[in-house]
């Protein structure tokens, strides 16, 4: 592992993390890793016997800042597989202007897959955070992930009436760009009551399965399931415009987003 030299702590973060994973035998593997502090992985680890390769992230820094610039460059090489999670809750703390910004970048290489489910964003009150995600798949690649934000600090209290927060997702299969969205919240009052917003909550969380053609019948039998383990009726299951699976969520528990967007990756 190659430890790229910090630059002065009272400066914002300008960081990278580049890793490339192949497949060799059965067991994918890290090939390279070049880190640049605050951003760091633990060593691989393999849960079972698929050979999936688990990498978690870290973020040592404790949170972002207004002018941080993080970003994520993943290489995938031909049938590889990696699950990618956090060690913990990403943190955006208010800014007086600069925003905080975090790129990711995945390259799937063709019949490799990919499941990227890190830990919720807490996007404090008077936050400016933008996440750019853009994934590329070749042939027969796959990919799940999900993104949950909770807006606001609110075991104290706190309501994000102050703020901008900005997300972009754009997924490629090879020149084709097969799902792209682009979601923003700006700060304030009428937005926690609007039903067209938040409605009353305050965690939000998108999950999309590109990792096979989905029809009708299988959307039925996942939302049956998960209406069935009386989970939060603001919970939303559709198809894209290419048979992918899409699932939103609404509410007040991060980790009852994370439960039903696990499920739905385990059962499709």
């Amino acid at each position: 592992m190659i430890t790229v030299a910090t630059v002065d702590n009272s400066a914002p973060w300008q960081a990278n993390l580049w890793l490339r994973y192949d497949r060799p035998g059965h067991r994918t593997r890290m090939v390279e890793c070049l880190v640049q502090a605050p951003l760091k992985v633990q060593r691989s680890f393999y849960p079972d016997n698929t050979g999936q390769c688990q990498t978690m992230l870290l973020h040592t820094g404790g949170g972002m800042v207004g002018g941080d610039r993080l970003g994520y460059d993943v290489v995938l090489e031909a049938q590889s597989d990696v699950c990618f999670t956090s060690a913990s809750a990403g943190k955006i703390y208010r800014s007086l202007g600069p925003w905080s910004e975090q790129r990711v970048n995945l390259e799937v290489g063709v019949d490799a897959s990919v499941l990227w489910c890190p830990q919720e964003t807490i996007i404090f009150d008077q936050a400016r955070y933008q996440q750019n995600f853009s994934i590329r798949l070749q042939e027969q690649a796959r990919f799940k992930g999900w993104e949950i934000v909770r807006l606001g600090r609110t075991a104290r209290g706190e309501k994000f009436t102050q703020g901008h927060w900005r997300s972009s997702w754009e997924i490629w299969q090879g020149e084709r760009l097969i799902w792209g969205e682009r979601q923003q919240l700006i700060g304030a009052e009428q937005l926690y009551e609007s039903p067209n917003a938040l409605a009353g909550f305050t965690c939000l969380g998108t999950y999309v399965d590109l990792s096979r053609s989905f029809d009708q019948n299988l959307v039925n039998q996942a939302r049956e399931m998960i209406n069935g383990q009386g989970q939060s009726p603001q919970f939303g299951l559709s198809l894209t415009a290419t048979q992918g699976l899409i699932a939103r969520y609404r509410g007040d528990s991060t980790q009852e987003a994370k439960n039903i967007f696990t499920q739905l990756s385990q059962f499709c």
